[in-house]
């Protein structure tokens, strides 16, 4: 709950905000221009929800998964200044292989769909193959790192 309340609501409804405002062209922050306060919005909620996670204290596993997941926000937001990458595409695969640690059917699985959202996102236009590319290496290397961490531990 505090992930919903505390990130993905208040990103929602801020999205929401700037597209009806005309401050974003469309739900999906597809301008790069526009996706700087985006990133710093999720990157902030994030810190403070690692913070709330760290003093209620939570369990390990999901703070060093938000951890991972806030490297891929900040990787993501770097690699804006030059391309706008898929946010789908890495987002997808980095809770493909959050889902290998817990089960490698259903992690498979997972990895079958992002491919299907990776292929969406060019059929739509919403991205040439090198933004999905780069979106995917993102969310592969912090998915794969978090993936890794925890088959180290175990």
């Amino acid at each position: 709950m505090l992930i919903i309340g505390g990130l993905i609501v208040p990103v929602t409804g801020w999205n929401y905000l700037k597209t009806i405002r005309g401050d974003y062209t469309n739900f999906d922050v597809s301008e790069r221009k526009n996706r700087n306060s985006m990133y710093l919005l999720i990157s902030g909620l994030m810190i403070i929800l690692i913070v709330v996670l760290f003093v209620t204290k939570q369990s390990d596993s999901l703070m060093t998964g938000m951890f991972f997941a806030l490297g891929l926000i900040l990787i993501s937001f770097i690699a804006n200044l030059f391309i706008k990458v898929s946010l789908h595409t890495s987002l997808s695969f980095f809770l493909s292989f959050a889902t290998l640690t817990i089960s490698v059917g259903s992690g498979i699985a997972m990895i079958i769909i992002t491919m299907i959202i990776a292929a969406s996102r060019l059929i739509l236009k919403r991205h040439t193959l090198s933004e999905v590319v780069t979106g995917g290496i993102i969310g592969i290397a912090t998915g794969g790192g978090l993936w890794y961490y925890f088959e180290e531990i175990n």
